[in-house]
C-alpha cells in the first residue's frame, strides 16, 4: 500500500510539473511580441517587406507624421549595410528604442531614437515624437 501512495505521489508531481511547464510556455509564446523592441523590429519588417499597410497596426500620429518617419527610415535602410537595436529604455507606458543603421564601407553608422507609448494593450511607435526627437538630434550635428 504504500507504494501505491508513493507512485500516485510521484505522477501527481510528474502532472503538476507538466502544467507548470505548458503554462510557462504559453506565457512566453503569448507575450514574445510585445515589447516595445517588438513594436520597433516589426515597423522595419514591414517596411522591408513592403507591407506598407501594417504599418498603421504599430503606429499612432496624424498620417503626415506617419508618411514622413516612414520615408526617414526607408531611406536610411536604403542607405545601410546593417540595422541594429541598440538601448531600450522604459518607464511605464513609455519607451525610447534606440535603432543603429550601420553604412557601407565602414563609413559609420547613423542613430534614430524612437518612441514608443502604450496607449492601450499593445506598443505603438508614436511617429510625432520620433520626429520631435530626430529634429533635436538633427540640431546638434
Amino acid at each position: 500500500m504504500k507504494t501505491r501512495g508513493l507512485i500516485s505521489r510521484q505522477v501527481g508531481s510528474y502532472g503538476a510539473a507538466a502544467v507548470l511547464s505548458v503554462l510557462t510556455l504559453a506565457v512566453f509564446a503569448y507575450s514574445k511580441d510585445t515589447g516595445p523592441e517588438s513594436t520597433v523590429r516589426r515597423y522595419h519588417q514591414s517596411i522591408i517587406d513592403g507591407e506598407i499597410s501594417d504599418l498603421s497596426k504599430v503606429t499612432i500620429g496624424t498620417d503626415g507624421a506617419q508618411e514622413q518617419l516612414r520615408l526617414i527610415v526607408t531611406g536610411a535602410l536604403r542607405q545601410s549595410e546593417g540595422v541594429t537595436l541598440g538601448r531600450v529604455r522604459q518607464d511605464g507606458r513609455e519607451a525610447y528604442a534606440d535603432v543603429v543603421y550601420v553604412l557601407p564601407g565602414g563609413r559609420g553608422m547613423t542613430t534614430l531614437r524612437f518612441m514608443v507609448r502604450k496607449p492601450n494593450l499593445k506598443w505603438k511607435i508614436d511617429s510625432e515624437g520620433t520626429l520631435r526627437l530626430l529634429s533635436r538630434m538633427n540640431q546638434f550635428e
